[in-house]
């Protein structure tokens, strides 16, 4: 089809046609209807025309609130109504005449060139936004539909009947940048943040709410708040809602956990608002809702730390009691028996001195051992111990354990019979096992009557050993046994000769004999002798 020429300014180059950007079409815009009228003769003889022919026509035109012009095949304005002057600022013989092309926005100038291109050879409707420029020198934002038609004379002719929404155009752009903002904040929100309907479903939710439970949006928007929510806190937040939100239209801070996609459940803490529609009545509810498990795990921390800090004061008021009571005795023990020594010595009276240097070995080796367990009982509290192996023959160890405490056994004439394992070697503590020997087996000693005895075995396998302690001493009842290894029943019972003791000494083996990961048993009857048996596997971690 042979293209029109246009009058008047035309569009000088493919480059100043690139240069010009197409105005953004509103969406939404109310229907209007295209106004067709008769031919009538070029330029202001139309309104005469109009006046003789049709006064109705022209009386409707010139007084509805749209804009109504004819423009023939160049673009040529050959009518406007009166609109145009109380809207555009134009009277309608300032544009009867004139290009219509000249007062679009250069903007818009490529796109409305093409829209009327279209027209002329589709003979269609066109819908068309763009920015008109107002006699003042501002730009109006104008919406325009129009129809092509024939007039008797065989001219094509274009009808636009067009609309000023400049003001709706700038309210939705208001509304458009104050969205993009709400989503803007919505979604950076480091919070998740959700909105549910009055039956509890999701209808809208930010990107930290979707990751925080691990599903798409068109998963989440599928599910009520229920299902994210663990059975045993539905009655809870129900109660919340009701007796809260709906009253006062918020609730106070609500710790619960929600289930993510996978199945794990995790801490959150939010507050519920409710949500009223145009008529005050309730129609969702929304909620800031925190992942708080990294401040939950910080509290169990803090919680675990208090109670170590408490242990920790405990042990300390628990050492100074022992120390300031049983460490007292043996010293004041030394004591009396070196004066009585420094006496003898000025009397030439040595009847006595053998037996006073015996007195003050065993003061003095009852006082080491005690002060060795309470020192090893504090790191152990304390986690200052550290598990240092060595290869070590077993044999020896307990040989050493028994020299140890051989002048107590002797003194009340006890009997210590060993069975030692063939050549046993094992990598292990040896500090350890040499304190839980010594400390066993000096128990054995202490609750065993004059002239009793005393017995080690040993057992081995590939896979563990075990050294059996048994004693033909007093022997102890159930609850007894049971409270030796109390952490806080720090209760002594004196041995068959008076002997003292801290009462740390069960504790502490079997603190040590897990840290070595092995086990500790008791068996015993009263009157009837205790039997004390500790297994170690052969290789320990």
């Amino acid at each position: 089809m042979k293209k029109k020429r246009l009058a008047g300014k035309r569009i000088q180059s493919v480059k100043e046609k690139d240069a010009l950007l197409a105005f953004p079409d509103p969406t939404d815009l109310p229907e209007i209807s295209i106004v067709r009228t008769t031919e009538t003769t070029p330029g202001l003889d139309s309104e005469i025309q109009l006046e003789t022919e049709n006064p109705r026509l022209l009386l409707l035109l010139n007084n509805i609130n749209d804009l109504v012009c004819e423009i023939d095949e160049n673009g040529i304005y050959r009518y406007a109504n009166n609109q145009y002057k109380d809207i555009l600022g134009y009277a309608p013989k300032e544009l009867i005449g004139k290009n219509a092309l000249e007062f679009i926005h250069p903007d818009n100038l490529k796109r409305s060139y093409e829209q009327y291109e279209k027209l002329q050879e589709n003979k269609s409707k066109i819908t068309d936004t763009y920015r008109f420029r107002h006699k003042n020198g501002e730009y109006r934002v104008i919406e325009s539909k129009g129809k092509v038609y024939v007039n008797e004379k065989q001219e094509q002719r274009t009808v636009v009947i067009s609309r000023d929404i400049t003001e709706q155009y700038l309210s939705e752009q208001a509304i458009k940048a104050s969205e993009k903002k709400y989503r803007g904040l919505h979604q950076s929100l480091m919070d998740g943040y959700a909105w549910v309907d009055m039956n509890g479903t999701i209808k809208e939710c930010n990107e930290a709410f979707k990751h925080m439970l691990g599903y798409e949006y068109e998963e989440i928007y599928k599910l009520n708040f229920l299902d994210i929510t663990p059975i045993k806190w539905h009655q809870t937040e129900l109660n919340i809602i009701e007796k809260q939100v709906l009253i006062n239209g918020y609730s106070e801070v609500l710790r619960k956990e929600y289930i993510r996609k996978d199945g794990s459940v995790f801490p959150v803490e939010l507050r519920i608002y409710l949500s009223k529609d145009d008529d005050y009545k309730p129609e969702g509810m929304w909620a800031i809702v925190r992942d708080i498990s990294d401040e939950v795990k910080a509290e169990e921390i803090q919680v675990k730390l208090y109670q170590q800090l408490e242990e920790l004061n405990s042990t300390k008021d628990k050492l100074l009691s022992i120390m300031a009571h049983d460490l007292r005795g043996p010293f004041n023990s030394i004591i009396g028996y070196a004066e009585l020594l420094h006496i003898s010595s000025q009397s030439n009276d040595l009847s006595n001195f053998e037996e006073y240097i015996q007195r003050i070995e065993s003061c003095a080796k009852q006082s080491y051992v005690l002060l060795e367990n309470l020192l090893t009982w504090a790191n152990a509290q304390t986690g200052a111990l550290k598990y240092q192996p060595t290869l070590l023959n077993i044999n020896t160890l307990i040989e050493q354990t028994i020299s140890f405490l051989l002048p107590a056994a002797d003194r009340k004439k006890i009997e210590i019979d060993v069975s030692y394992s063939d050549n046993l070697s094992l990598e292990i503590d040896s500090d350890m096992l040499k304190t839980i020997l010594r400390n066993l087996l000096s128990n054995a000693i202490k609750f065993t009557d004059i002239g009793g005895s005393v017995s080690i075995k040993m057992i081995h396998n590939a896979d563990s050993f075990t050294i059996h302690i048994n004693d033909t001493g007093v022997g102890m009842s159930e609850e007894s046994m049971i409270s030796i290894f109390e952490e806080d029943n720090f209760v002594t019972t004196k041995g068959t000769m008076a002997e003292n003791g801290s009462g740390i000494g069960l504790k502490l083996c079997k603190d040590l004999v897990q840290l070595l990961n092995g086990s500790i048993k008791v068996t015993s009857k009263i009157n009837q002798g205790t039997n004390v048996s500790v297994n170690f596997p052969i290789h320990i971690n």
